[in-house]
């Protein structure tokens, strides 16, 4: 039996820039609608933007800035759409705002269990657990 030959090369350089890594990855994801829409939002609580934070607190028509869920979110969403605009996240670029609404609905709930409508039932959850009967007539 005849011995193998092997022709053995050296290891291959390492990519030394941030652009050479980029251009050397094999597995790419494009940004999704939703990502951008985090992405956005991230950006907007780490400036510790008041004016956003408070349109996204409100869980009831009562506890929002402007009367209604309806307004605050789409307040919400402008402000999402602008900050996407200046860190130029394409992903948004030419998205409807009722697409940037409903996606940063689907953010919150998804990604961080923390909807408008979960953290509603939650707090109606603690009220009643807190003081009301069981039978649900309030006599005690």
């Amino acid at each position: 039996m005849a011995a193998r030959k092997y022709l053995i090369q050296g290891t291959p350089e390492l990519p030394a820039t941030l652009e050479e890594w980029n251009s050397a990855r094999k597995i790419t994801h494009k940004m999704s609608t939703n990502d951008a829409i985090e992405m956005a939002h991230l950006a907007l609580v780490k400036e510790k933007n008041g004016a956003y934070l408070d349109t996204i607190k409100g869980r009831t028509n009562a506890e929002t800035v402007n009367g209604l869920i309806v307004i605050d979110q789409t307040k919400a969403a402008e402000m999402i759409m602008e900050k996407a605009t200046e860190m130029e996240l394409m992903a948004l670029e030419g998205v409807k705002l009722a697409v940037v609404y409903t996606g940063l609905n689907s953010m919150l709930a998804h990604r961080y269990g923390k909807s408008r409508s979960m953290e509603a039932k939650r707090s109606r959850v603690l009220i009643e657990h807190a003081g009301g009967s069981s039978d649900g007539d309030g006599a005690e």
